[in-house]
């Protein structure tokens, strides 16, 4: 029973310590007071904006309300443990009591070509929007090409001219010579020999043409056939033509094929004997029977025959230019265009580690600085005995007065992102400093000291005045240097101190001890044995005495289980009064 409490004991130790470093959100506090200048100064030049003096002492008795009002604040902030630092208040935290859910946005700019926002949201926590436009890269995109020039399409010698006379856009390849039916085309405009991404083409002898789609393609190699046939003499009809793309066992495009099917005008001569009456010694043309001419009334005659045939062909065959299509690389459009990506964190610490370095260095939006100055400035004016230049309700710190101080200023005045991480206050201080003298320190809490290193730093300014009395010595003895009126301490005689003697170190019997035999009292008490029946009550009914014994048959039949459960609780028990105690 004993050892069950002390395990207890110490996974309820384990368990607070966790707890504790899990809670604080940064793992070192720090102070810039770079926040508590800009609040003082915003609000010093706001008043010297309604005509108070710039040496007004109302404006000194203004700055030391509002520090009250933001210690007040400082103190409420540490109710929740995500608005803090190290156990500490923060900025935010501040900036939340005061501004609750109007808190908004916290800095908005731009890192290269990314918009950065940094806002807190109703809920408590803190998001990082960032808005980028990604364009498609140049290999991802469809050729465009440059405006065709005009082309003067005279007399048809080839059936690329027809083709022209379309309105296509014929080139001539690298690999057209001078004197060739191409050379009259201008030259590509691009490098890829298999034709510009992302468009159909049809090539041949030096020769090619752009198509933005199949069946532009196909009604090219259509006039250009009909051309063709037309320049070979060949009579020719209802041509159709076909073009089908192949596809490998992979699935990959193999090409283009082309074919077609038209009716081509075959012609013959034939010889065939007809009746010519004119010949000499046929009878008269009224003669009754065909049988009373002699066969010297006929004669032989050639007579042309021409009949339509279809033909299927191949794209050989038509002499048809042979189609490709470059196509443009499968790409995921999710990952171009205007890109949004949004974090957030619920707490401080989180949020520190995930910014970046140039998010921390981000600008504090004016509006945030305006808000935390105004709310600060109108909460001490109504302070009891306040002695501040008042708070006009009609004439408040805008964010266009932080912007228009921030560019008087100059670059690097304004707080940073990361001056809303830092506590209000110094480490030993319990007042939050609101004052156009205070000295900022920018260093970043990586670029500080480990305050662990040392111990508490003395102050004279901060620990208590300055005795006039008292003055610091500083002897240095070097040697071979002459000392003159060197300063001696008589300390008298020296008293009989023996020699210091360490103690044994303790076993471990001598360290467990106190613990193990913790409540002495209690480790030798034990359960007493019971003397007590298990009640069964007795009732009549209809003449019938009925006994319920049912339930203490129940209970001695698991009498082990309930007793152990009993333990359990009873330990259980102590351990919380123990650790109420």
């Amino acid at each position: 029973m004993k050892r069950l409490l002390f395990i207890a004991l110490c996974l309820s130790l384990v368990t607070s310590s966790t707890n504790d470093a899990y809670a604080n959100p940064l793992a070192r506090a720090f102070t810039t007071f770079v926040i508590n200048q800009v609040v003082a100064l915003v609000t010093q030049k706001t008043i010297q904006r309604d005509g108070v003096k710039p040496d007004d002492p109302r404006i000194e008795e203004t700055q030391k309300a509002m520090s009250l009002v933001a210690t007040e604040h400082a103190r409420l902030s540490l109710n929740e443990r995500y608005l803090m630092a190290a156990n500490g208040p923060t900025w935010f935290g501040l900036a939340a009591v005061l501004l609750g859910e109007q808190l908004g946005e916290l800095a908005v700019g731009k890192i290269g070509d990314t918009d950065i926002t940094i806002s807190a949201l109703p809920s408590g926590e803190i998001e990082a929007k960032s808005e980028r436009y990604v364009p498609i890269p140049d290999d991802l995109k469809p050729y465009v090409p440059p405006r065709y020039p005009r082309h003067t399409v005279g007399r048809s010698d080839s059936p690329w001219d027809a083709i022209a006379a379309m309105g296509g856009q014929v080139y001539r390849q690298s690999q057209c010579r001078q004197g060739w039916v191409c050379a009259h085309f201008p030259p590509v405009p691009w490098d890829d020999v298999w034709g510009p991404q992302g468009w159909y083409a049809a090539d041949k002898d030096g020769v090619i043409v752009l198509g933005r789609s199949l069946a532009q393609i196909k009604s090219y190699i259509q006039a250009y056939v009909e051309e063709g046939f037309k320049l070979a003499n060949v009579k020719a009809r209802n041509l159709r033509i076909r073009i089908e793309e192949e596809f490998r066992v992979s699935g990959e495009s193999a090409g283009f094929e082309t074919s077609g099917t038209y009716e081509k005008e075959t012609c013959e001569i034939k010889k065939e004997k007809v009746i010519d009456v004119t010949l000499p010694g046929c009878p008269a043309e009224n003669v009754a029977s065909a049988a009373h001419w002699s066969g010297k009334c006929t004669k032989e005659i050639e007579k042309e025959i021409c009949t339509w045939k279809s033909v299927e062909a191949s794209g050989f065959s038509l002499g048809a230019p042979f189609v490709n299509h470059k196509v443009v690389p499968p790409f995921n459009k999710d990952n171009y265009g205007r890109q949004v990506r949004h974090r957030t964190f619920d707490s401080l610490d989180k949020a520190y580690d995930a910014l970046s370095d140039d998010e921390l260095k981000l600008e504090l939006a004016p509006k945030f600085v305006a808000d935390v100055t105004n709310s600060l400035f109108a909460k001490a004016s109504q302070l009891e005995g306040y002695r501040g230049v008042p708070h006009r309700m009609t004439s408040p710190i805008t964010p266009q007065d932080v912007k228009a101080w921030s560019d008087e200023k100059g670059r690097g005045a304004m707080p940073a992102v990361v001056d809303v991480f830092s506590r209000p206050l110094g480490d030993y201080e319990r007042v939050v400093p609101i004052n156009v003298l205070i000295v900022p320190d920018r260093r970043r809490p990586e670029d500080r000291p480990d305050p662990n290193d040392r111990n508490r730093p003395v102050d004279p300014d901060r620990e208590r005045p300055r005795d006039p009395l008292s003055k610091d010595v500083n002897v240095v003895n070097t040697p071979g240097v002459h000392v003159v009126n060197p300063v001696q301490v008589d300390a008298g005689q020296a008293s009989a101190i023996g020699e210091p003697s360490l103690e044994s170190p303790p076993t471990p019997s001598a360290i467990l001890s106190p613990i193990l035999n913790l409540l002495p009292d209690f480790k030798k008490w034990k359960t007493p044995r019971h003397t007590a029946t298990c009640p069964k009550p007795v009732f009549d009914v209809f003449d019938k005495r009925i006994t319920m014994d049912a339930m203490c048959e129940i209970a001695e039949r698991h009498r082990k289980t309930i007793h152990m459960v009993m333990l359990a609780v009873f330990a259980l028990i102590a351990l919380t009064i123990l650790l109420a105690a």
